[in-house]
């Protein structure tokens, strides 16, 4: 990677390899570097990952602090440690990851922006758009898997033997990047529509992903960068933004005030650890707002 120091434990290549943009990398390997360099002088030698303690890391977050970064920028590198802790642990380079239980996001002066989304009613209108004959399949696929909270990078790794077709309704089991299973049910008529045509044209392409694109000839993995033409048509279809962390955080909340499943079975449902639950749970409940979109509808 062009331009940064290469992160320890290959973690730079495995979050360019899962389609993570050079361009959203390169400051966190950058950061990465910056917090182990601080970690090292703490010890006044090069220290193994298992040998980092909580304390090192709300130290380097308050000598960032008192540099006058602000609050903002701080909650962005603690997320980027957050993701590099559990990268270790699940390479098996540490025994515990205990960045799920710091507590030191309280301390910043920073409030989550509200999220203002109707999830109900984007939800009524999936099936006009899944039905309609106006969006490409690759559009479709994004409206159905964004609405069930499925994570992009794990969209990108679907692949037709993770789902089962039950005849009544089509069962989705995967790993997520979490290393935990998800499962997913899709009973109505249009979502299995989507899912068959999506899996007929894997085969018809000779390639295992449900998304894909043409390199050179030849179909392989789907390119990431396509992706925001088919997210500007849902946007375009529902006036108003489709971003999917938004998206993630309105459908866990629909899942526990109007599904009434318990974090437990969110947490099966979505392959996500309980801390993640409870975490996205909690701040759901405080960020999403239900907002009452008037929309000219397209046909």
């Amino acid at each position: 990677m062009k331009g940064a120091e290469i992160i320890p434990y290959g973690y730079s290549e495995y979050r360019l390899k899962n389609g993570i943009s050079e361009k959203t990398v390169l400051p966190e390997a950058q950061m990465l570097k910056s917090m182990l360099i601080y970690v090292n002088s703490i010890y006044k030698r090069p220290v193994e990952p298992h040998e980092i303690r909580p304390s090192d890391i709300k130290s380097y977050l308050d000598d960032q602090r008192k540099q006058g970064i602000q609050d903002s920028t701080v909650r962005r590198k603690l997320i980027y440690i957050r993701n590099f802790f559990n990268y270790l642990w699940e390479i098996n380079k540490i025994p515990i990851d205990f960045m799920p239980k710091l507590k030191y996001s309280k301390q910043l002066d920073l409030k989550s922006k509200d999220i203002s989304l109707d999830y109900s009613k984007m939800l009524e209108r999936q099936k006009d758009f899944l039905t309609s004959a106006r969006y490409p399949l690759n559009a479709k696929i994004a409206y159905l898997f964004y609405m069930r909270g499925i994570r992009v990078r794990d969209l990108y790794e679907l692949t037709v033997s993770d789902f089962n077709d039950l005849g009544n309704e089509i069962v989705l089991k995967f790993e997520t990047y979490s290393g935990l299973m998800a499962t997913y049910h899709f009973k109505e008529a249009e979502e299995i529509n989507v899912i068959l045509s999506a899996i007929e044209r894997s085969i018809f392409r000779g390639v295992n992903y449900i998304l894909s694109s043409k390199v050179k000839g030849v179909y392989t993995q789907f390119q990431p960068a396509s992706m925001s033409d088919y997210i500007e048509l849902i946007a375009a279809y529902l006036g108003h933004p489709f971003k999917s962390e938004q998206i993630r955080f309105a459908y866990v909340k629909h899942l526990y005030t109007v599904e009434k499943l318990s974090i437990e079975q969110i947490q099966e449902r979505m392959g996500i650890t309980f801390e993640t639950t409870t975490r996205i749970l909690k701040e759901a409940l405080e960020r999403v707002k239900v907002v009452d979109y008037t929309v000219k509808r397209t046909s």
